[in-house]
């Protein structure tokens, strides 16, 4: 509908997975072990072969508001090419550590290849009791795959008004049906946002993009 999110794509597919458990380590945290899940994904994507047909390949989360055309953009003024093996950090690290959330995985056709032909290598190196970001994240740079950064691909909160923000490609998390769309639409330029960017939301963006939103 509206060609949203990956539906506004050149290409696109859409994989379901399983429900995942969190793991309770000995400090009291808590982290969602769904690696193995998004490891049976991955398969059907190198199965499938689609993504060769394109330069790059994005993940994404459906509770995740994806704007394909922000992300070409930003690929673009990285200048990375296409032709090598490449994965993007789309946060600050004060969100996560390695600036990598899972929630928009971006990686080039020949970092997608290397990726998907070594999943049971780091499988055996890396295990499975995290979080699948953090897998691929590890796995990847255990490869020797570079990375390029851009701390305002991806933009952490729920808060629907943060949307309005047109320097991030992608808005997460999004659980609720009713507050994805409002996102979408805001983003989309569908709907006015219902007022300016919360102070709390400027003081967490990167730091050269807060003045435009004060």
């Amino acid at each position: 509908e509206n060609n949203a999110s990956i539906f506004d794509c050149e290409g696109h597919s859409v994989y379901h997975s399983v429900p995942a458990q969190f793991k309770t380590w000995d400090t009291g945290d808590s982290t969602l072990v769904n690696t193995a899940a998004f490891l049976q994904v991955w398969q059907q994507v190198k199965n499938e072969g689609a993504y060769l047909d394109y330069d790059w390949t994005a993940k994404v989360d459906a509770d995740c508001v994806f704007m394909p055309h922000r992300l070409q953009g930003k690929i673009a003024y990285l200048k990375a090419p296409a032709n090598q093996a490449l994965y993007l950090h789309n946060t600050m690290t004060r969100f996560m550590d390695g600036a990598f959330l899972g929630a928009l995985e971006v990686t080039s056709k020949l970092a997608t290849t290397k990726y998907i032909d070594n999943l049971q290598a780091c499988t055996s190196t890396i295990g499975t009791l995290s979080g699948e970001d953090g897998f691929m994240k590890d796995c990847l740079n255990s490869l020797q795959v570079p990375w390029l950064a851009d701390e305002s691909i991806m933009h952490p909160s729920p808060i629907p008004i943060d949307c309005q923000m047109k320097d991030f490609a992608a808005f997460h998390p999004f659980k609720a049906e009713g507050d994805w769309r409002y996102c979408y639409e805001i983003t989309a330029g569908l709907k006015p946002a219902p007022g300016p960017v919360p102070p709390g939301s400027i003081g967490i963006i990167p730091t050269w993009m807060q003045k435009k939103y004060s």
